[in-house]
């Protein structure tokens, strides 16, 4: 998650954007990821090593289908629209031997620099975003997985990709809702003690899914099935007459686990495995939860389509002092997303630029990512937020640092999906 962020003209903090360093280039990209399979039609791109074996990519796009194949056709337009793919590492490999990670090998704190000591390879073996990522040995075996025995990672991993970037905002509105009550007021994802009378507690108090509305999407997922008696029973403690859940048919006809996506998630009582995995564990503790996924998951809540906004180029060649002045009136609240495609030919670096104090102080740059020639870097934001793009050090500007490189371009977010394409040129010259 972001740091303290700056500050409004009220003398409030701005919530500072998440990161997702990327740097990989080109070549190495495209000669990494030599075998791509399609889910679902094409809808899906799933793309992995040579040495990541068959069965494991046929496995992701079962999978992929179990997860997807209910939804509403608007999600896999808008999942498509925004250019989402699923990588798989393979089993033998490290999160880092994937381009798009490779910079933060053995780099302490990982992704974010706000995880403590632990690397990347140390915390986790599974990413989300627009590029969710899923180790080969949890689609080979999932039961004996050494990190995640017992749970479909891929579920919880394109979860996170279907929050972001498949649903609307109407859709995560009513999610957040539902996380509000279930974990902030009926504290049900708590961690439960003997005499426990104190507070709401703090979020490594509770389970993972109570961590934030992100993972409580992604791990409630994770316990979620289709089965005519789990959905009858949410069906009967959260509504009153107000419809009928759909039936899907099962991917694997004749298997009861095929019916649910990964049986369960991180437990709130891991010696007592509560909530229960398998069929309607999740109903024993947020009914409404499940539900909620139901109707997601079976088609009856259909997002509006995203639409997704390409930035005009003469809106991308401004200074960052500009940007800012230009959008000093946005209070950096109205959460947005941008996706920064390289044409420039070379690398760039991703900066976020800002004041300590709004329209007062000199710009701090905070470097958030890299992104290859022909690359895509996905940016969680925020509206009236200022991103630079500068060339790295070193690649043709000697030993001037990436921060006081001249920018390729500035980009002020707005709400919304955004795609910027950088070119190799800058205000205006060739």
């Amino acid at each position: 998650m972001g740091g303290a962020g700056a500050r409004t003209a009220a003398g409030e903090t701005q919530p500072e954007p998440h990161t997702l360093p990327m740097r990989a280039s080109c070549t190495a990209y495209e000669s990494f990821y030599t075998q791509t399979v399609r889910a679902l039609d094409g809808a899906v791109v799933i793309r992995a090593h040579e040495h990541v074996s068959t069965d494991a990519l046929a496995v992701a796009c079962d999978r992929v289908g179990r997860v997807l194949g209910g939804c509403a056709s608007s999600v896999r337009s808008n999942l498509r629209a925004a250019g989402a793919e699923l990588r798989v590492v393979g089993k033998d490999s490290p999160l880092t031997t994937l381009p798009e990670f490779r910079h933060l090998r053995g780099v302490k704190g990982g992704l974010t620099l706000h995880e403590g000591d632990a690397t990347l390879d140390e915390r986790s073996r599974g990413q989300g975003g627009l590029f969710p990522v899923c180790g080969e040995e949890n689609l080979l075996d999932c039961a004996s997985d050494p990190r995640y025995a017992g749970r479909d990672i891929l579920a919880h991993e394109l979860a996170h990709c279907l929050f972001e970037y498949g649903l609307d905002d109407a859709l995560r509105a009513r999610i957040r809702a539902q996380f509000a009550r279930s974990v902030e007021v009926e504290r049900r994802w708590d961690r439960k003690k003997e005499s426990d009378s104190s507070p709401q507690k703090a979020p490594s108090e509770r389970a993972y899914a109570g961590t934030n509305v992100d993972e409580y999407f992604a791990e409630s997922t994770m316990w979620y099935d289709d089965t005519a008696e789990s959905l009858k029973t949410a069906y009967t403690l959260t509504t009153s007459g107000r419809g009928a859940f759909p039936r899907r048919d099962s991917w694997r006809p004749g298997t009861d686990t095929a019916r649910y996506f990964g049986t369960h998630g991180d437990f709130i009582d891991a010696q007592a495995r509560h909530p229960p995995p398998g069929a309607g564990g999740l109903a024993t503790v947020d009914p409404e939860m499940l539900a909620l996924l139901g109707q997601i998951y079976g088609g009856i809540l259909a997002p509006e389509l995203v639409v997704v906004s390409q930035f005009p180029n003469e809106a991308l060649h401004v200074t960052p002092e500009a940007a800012l002045a230009a959008d000093a009136h946005r209070d950096g609240r109205e959460s947005c997303k941008l996706l920064i495609h390289n044409a420039t030919g070379a690398a760039v670096d991703v900066f976020w630029a800002h004041r300590q104090a709004l329209d007062r102080g000199p710009v701090i740059e905070k470097l958030y990512g890299s992104v290859a020639s022909g690359g895509v870097h996905a940016q969680s934001t925020y509206a009236g937020h200022v991103w630079v793009v500068r060339r790295p050090p070193g690649d043709g500007d000697g030993a001037v640092p990436s921060a006081e490189a001249p920018a390729v371009c500035v980009i002020a977010a707005r709400e919304g999906l955004w795609k910027a394409i950088i070119l190799a040129h800058r205000n205006g010259e060739g």
